[in-house]
């Protein structure tokens, strides 16, 4: 909701404010986050059983060769939105083979992982996060899902999958100051709140920590962890810039006296639900 806000006020006014909802009908044909939240649940429910424990390349070998279990919790996770007949026609197929092929291309990569001397721990899965922030006197709470939280090599590191096309994760201390007000680093503002929002509900967490990104569509990346000025853990002074610009971001959005406005940069509309009642 914070990105929706950077991107555009208006949009995140229409959204968010005014509950001007697009209609929740069932899609004829699957969505991209369609397919990345089956995907979601697909991995939340394969290494549940792992949380607490180190993953080894003979469990991740089993569970990647049982590919009837795997089906049915990917079917299960397009339930909602589809039934078994529609996924096996058209365009859908299309998208459930798709989504198969990244499961298995990431369970590769991840028994390669472990195979090397690589240490992975879960910690959690779709964890829910939630921390308060004080924003002129007002208690403000900031919260999202963490899609995996692990231990990689003995340092914490809060995971996102993404199943869209590979993005950019890499700033400059200097960049830090537009963090919350520059929509091209959307994907790095998410990493640092769900590290901040960790840091703060997790008081006992010892800095420095990892927050990346999995990308499904080239998982032999590996996790690519947010750098800053090319440095993979992030410190105490990045937080406190991080939470600075925060601060900054929700005094603006709770300001009565600046009015949510239309974004100037057209291409921001592209996408953009409300573009017909902007009139772009």
């Amino acid at each position: 909701a914070l990105n929706v806000y950077v991107n555009c006020s208006l949009q995140y006014y229409f959204r968010y404010v005014a509950g001007l909802k697009e209609p929740d009908e069932v899609e004829e044909s699957m969505e991209t986050n369609t397919l990345g939240t089956a995907v979601h649940y697909v991995f939340e429910k394969l290494y549940a059983e792992k949380i607490g424990a180190n993953l080894s390349a003979d469990w991740l070998n089993i569970v990647s060769k049982d590919t009837a279990k795997i089906e049915d919790l990917l079917v299960e996770g397009f339930e909602e939105r589809f039934d078994a007949e529609s996924l096996m026609q058209g365009r859908n197929h299309l998208q459930y083979r798709l989504a198969l092929k990244m499961i298995d291309m990431f369970l590769e990569a991840e028994i390669a992982r472990a195979a090397s001397e690589h240490s992975v721990k879960i910690i959690g899965l779709e964890e829910q996060l939630e921390a308060v922030i004080d924003v002129a006197g007002a208690q403000v709470k900031i919260k999202g899902t963490a899609d995996r939280i692990e231990l990689q090599n003995g340092i914490l590191s809060i995971a996102d999958y993404k199943t869209g096309k590979v993005g950019e994760v890499r700033l400059r201390e200097e960049q830090l100051e537009t963090i919350a007000t520059n929509p091209d680093f959307a994907k790095s503002f998410q990493l640092l709140t769900y590290a901040w929002i960790y840091l703060q509900s997790h008081p006992e967490i010892s800095l420095p920590i990892h927050s990346g990104i999995y990308w499904l569509q080239q998982p032999q990346k590996g996790f690519d962890s947010l750098q800053i000025d090319g440095n993979a853990k992030l410190n105490q002074q990045h937080i406190e810039e991080f939470e600075n610009q925060l601060k900054l971001l929700l005094s603006d959005l709770f300001d009565t006296e600046i009015p949510f406005f239309q974004t100037e940069d057209v291409k921001r509309c592209a996408y953009c639900a409300y573009k017909r009642i902007c009139r772009r």
